[in-house]
């Protein structure tokens, strides 16, 4: 099984045509993917999506901690955006989506913890 390194430099995806959605603009990361078996590790560009929703979910199943860009983030027009900046701030609301995803998975597995701590010390199964 493959694992992702958390750390992952991105920039704006070229734009891309799509018959079905129209012109579509995401962001892709050079990444560094481990294999655990006998392949060893190798670097590949991955799509992480156009929306931000669909970065976010991509940054989740990555496990990424660390993000790093290139300027062409800054001059998203010269990959075919509508103007500068514009890879950024998609970036920027993937990102919040992400940190707001992990905070609530922790917070979801703090309360899980403690109800299981909870059902153990009033369990009627449990030891006397």
């Amino acid at each position: 099984m493959k694992k992702y390194d958390k750390r992952i430099h991105i920039s704006p995806a070229q734009v891309i045509e799509d018959g079905k959605h129209g012109t579509l603009k995401g962001i892709e990361a050079r990444v560094k993917v481990i294999y655990p078996e006998h392949i060893g590790t190798v670097r590949t560009t991955v799509y992480l999506g156009h929306t931000p929703k669909s970065i976010a979910h991509s940054l989740e199943t990555m496990g990424v901690e660390e993000v790093s860009h290139s300027s062409s983030m800054e001059f998203a027009t010269e990959y075919g955006w509508d103007y500068n900046g514009q890879a950024e701030v998609l970036f920027e609301n993937a990102w919040s989506i992400y940190e707001s995803n992990l905070a609530l998975k922790e917070k979801n597995a703090k309360a899980l913890k403690q109800f299981n701590r909870f059902s153990d010390d009033y369990s009627p199964y449990g030891a006397y």
